[in-house]
């Protein structure tokens, strides 16, 4: 047995418009394709107005960098190349986020009225990528460590006159002898394990396999080196850290491929073996832009005088 359920105002509505005459139809239905176009255009506006976009989970990226790694540690990092990965691997107190100073390992902190004393409070949930807590006393080893002469830090002069002192796990204070506006700005520096370094000796620091094969608590960890027959690096292959306090990183692998002079790193981007390449020269840039049609080059001034 079959049911039929009509609305009664449709039936009134068709009726009407039986009633019309062939005139009157047409124009009924162009005024209800109109009413029907503006309606689905005045929604996609709506939504395109309070939607906002979020980047998806996955993919990969191959990035070509000219050098070679050697040391992947915030306090003595001196190249690009390895200041480059080091960002990706370390996480300092606060971090630069859409122009902004945002915390990383941070939960909060204050600055005295006098702009003396800066106060950090940690994140209970910040974690090395050995599973080990990131701690104040973690935080204070690596301001030590950059202030140490012997290391040699390019970050010392940053530092010099700076007191550090621990309140407790989860807590700790830095003092300066005056205060300095653009010292806020230092907090981005990676916090190195102060159980693993340690245990390594002051004059072999720059030495420890630990700059090569770095453990640090930021959004992507350390999966696997590729070397060729010499024993030199070629490829690093980096995976996001499931215990990033700033939540998981959206790339599912970093490949960073290393070339030892621009020449063979620009071939590569043209013949597609690598997916970007930075800091290219001008000439070979315009080599680039010319040579390849699906390659987009970039350009942005730098904050440098000479």
């Amino acid at each position: 047995m079959t049911r039929e359920f009509r609305l009664k105002s449709g039936e009134r509505l068709l009726t009407m418009i039986n009633k019309f005459s062939a005139t009157e139809k047409v124009l009924f239905g162009i005024l209800f394709v109109i009413l029907t176009v503006s309606s689905a255009t005045l929604a996609l506006r709506v939504n395109r107005l309070f939607m906002i976009p979020i980047p998806a989970q996955g993919g990969s990226i191959i990035e070509g960098v000219v050098g070679l790694p050697r040391l992947i540690n915030p306090v003595i990092a001196v190249s690009d190349v390895d200041r480059d990965i080091a960002s990706l691997i370390y996480s300092g107190l606060l971090k630069n986020k859409n122009g902004s100073l945002t915390p990383d390992l941070a939960a909060s902190y204050t600055v005295s009225d006098d702009g003396l004393t800066y106060t950090f409070t940690l994140k209970a949930n910040a974690r090395f990528h050995d599973g080990e807590q990131v701690t104040a006393s973690d935080v204070a080893f690596t301001i030590e460590k950059i202030q140490d002469p012997a290391i040699q830090s390019p970050h010392r002069v940053d530092w010099k006159d700076t007191q550090v002192k621990v309140l407790n796990p989860a807590q700790i204070q830095f003092t300066l002898k005056q205060a300095y506006a653009p010292f806020i700005n230092n907090f981005t520096i990676g916090i190195i394990p102060k159980h693993i370094w340690n245990n390594v000796d002051t004059n072999a620091f720059i030495l420890s396999k630990y700059n090569i094969e770095p453990i640090g608590s930021g959004p992507y960890q350390l999966d696997n080196i590729t070397q060729n027959s010499g024993g030199i690096p070629t490829t690093y292959s980096l995976i996001p850290f499931s215990g990033y306090v700033d939540g998981k990183a959206y790339i599912s692998l970093i490949n960073i491929e290393f070339f030892a002079n621009e020449t063979t790193a620009v071939e590569a981007i043209k013949n597609g073996t690598i997916d970007s390449l930075a800091a290219v020269s001008p000439g070979e840039a315009l080599s680039i832009a010319s040579g390849t049609s699906n390659t987009r080059v970039l350009s942005t001034p730098l904050p440098r005088i000479f």
